[in-house]
């Protein structure tokens, strides 16, 4: 765990009451790989209860966090909360946090759904959403946001000791950009005995239809594991 981190867990769990009941947006970081989850909520509090009896019971509907909790464990995750706010700003941050990050991007983000949402007890109105739909179309960031973003990003920096260790664990792993045109290649699922089963738009499609850890398909597909989930994983060429 990267010393950066270690000073933030440990700031929050000298709080009392670290966890605010107000409305905004937080972020589910898993401190080993710096991976980030980002969400909004009516009662930041209460989410994080949501969020974390979800996963500890392996009942979670984020499959990709879900896989990534189980294989790091509950000490590997943090829940941070970026920024309180009134209830009708929460989809237009949690849209910006969610683009300027990349959090689609499954080699650096948990999120799976390319529009904000899925709040706790909020339903969307038609102006909600129109709001959310433009909020980063010809717009640009206030002063303030942009310093709120640097924050975030800045948590995300890590220290040489956390850089060693993730560069230990990435070890014999293709390179970002490598990796990146790797996953956007179709891949095919085969039975051990070679029978072809289905075939999908990168890993990241097929860990989403199969619940199996796209990191392991994607080590089949490279060699370096046999198989994932019972099955044969290949790139197509």
């Amino acid at each position: 765990m990267g010393i950066i981190f270690q000073k933030i867990m440990q700031k929050q769990r000298k709080k009392r009451n670290p966890l605010s009941e107000e409305s905004g947006i937080y972020f589910i970081i898993n401190v080993h790989t710096a991976k980030i989850y980002v969400g909004s909520a009516l009662n930041l509090k209460r989410r994080h209860s949501v969020h974390f009896s979800a996963l500890k019971k392996n009942k979670h509907p984020n499959y990709h966090l879900r896989n990534s909790f189980n294989l790091y464990g509950s000490e590997s995750f943090l829940f941070l909360i970026v920024e309180t706010c009134g209830k009708d700003e929460l989809l237009e941050l949690e849209q910006k946090y969610i683009d300027i990050l990349n959090v689609l991007d499954c080699e650096f983000g948990y999120n799976i759904c390319p529009t904000a949402g899925n709040l706790l007890g909020y339903k969307h109105t038609e102006e909600s959403k129109r709001k959310m739909s433009n909020s980063h179309i010809g717009k640009k960031h206030t002063e303030e946001h942009k310093q709120k973003i640097s924050e975030a990003n800045t948590r995300r920096r890590h220290s040489e000791e956390s850089k060693q260790k993730m560069s230990k664990a990435q070890k014999g792993k293709p390179k970002t950009e490598e990796h990146k045109r790797k996953v956007s290649k179709k891949v095919i699922q085969l039975t051990k005995d070679g029978k072809f089963v289905n075939e999908f738009y990168g890993t990241c499609e097929a860990e989403r239809q199969t619940n199996i850890y796209q990191a392991n398909i994607s080590s089949v597909c490279r060699g370096k594991l046999k198989s994932a989930g019972g099955y044969i994983w290949r790139y197509v060429a």
